[in-house]
């Protein structure tokens, strides 16, 4: 009878443990979440696996020239602003005309660096006159002197100006100092015909 009994509570023991064995298994099962949201659970918590890629920045466009007033040291589509179409191609980079040719301008890289005016024999004063307007608004004079040879007169007349100065470096102006540009005047006994201004003070 007290095997009996032994045996019973073993059996009673036993089943006890697989009882709870078989609770547990069912509360850790409850606790894990399903594929589904395990899969939820890792996206929205864990950091992703991707190398994150910076947007590239879209390109800047090239800054369009500068325009300023048509004028000595002015680049070209100031002039094309001024006066309008060329007459000769647009692509020229050393060398661009308007009105029929009447003003006309060589430059450097589409900065004009020698400048031309025709005239229709007008009188010294005005011709100078029209010339500064295409000239740098700082200009003060420096010199004036005059030559005539074979009918025709020259007048010289130097200039400085602190912002060609700025703009082109010493070697642009020769042996004078920087900022010079030299307009010259050629004229008949019926008047002015042309001026041309360049950097320097040579002719």
């Amino acid at each position: 009878m007290s095997r009996n009994y032994i045996s019973l509570s073993v059996l009673l023991l036993i089943i006890t443990f697989a009882l709870f064995g078989c609770a547990k298994n069912e509360i850790v099962e409850e606790s894990l979440p399903s594929p589904e949201n395990q899969s939820v659970m890792f996206s929205s918590t864990s950091p992703s696996l991707e190398p994150s890629v910076e947007p590239t920045p879209s390109p800047s466009p090239s800054p369009s020239p500068e325009i300023g007033p048509a004028v000595l040291g002015a680049n070209a589509v100031s002039f094309d602003k001024e006066f309008g179409e060329r007459d000769n191609d647009d692509n020229d980079s050393t060398m661009w005309t308007y009105d029929d040719g009447r003003i006309f301008c060589l430059g450097y890289d589409f900065t004009c660096v020698n400048l031309s005016i025709a005239f229709d024999r007008i009188p010294l004063e005005e011709a100078l006159a029209e010339t500064l307007t295409m000239s740098p608004e700082d200009a003060v004079e420096v010199s004036r002197s005059d030559k005539t040879d074979d009918g025709t007169t020259y007048t010289y007349v130097v200039y400085k100006s602190e912002m060609l100065a700025a703009q082109f470096d010493a070697d642009s102006f020769g042996d004078s100092e920087p900022g010079t540009f030299l307009v010259i005047l050629k004229a008949d006994k019926d008047g002015v015909f042309s001026s041309v201004q360049a950097l320097g003070n040579r002719p």
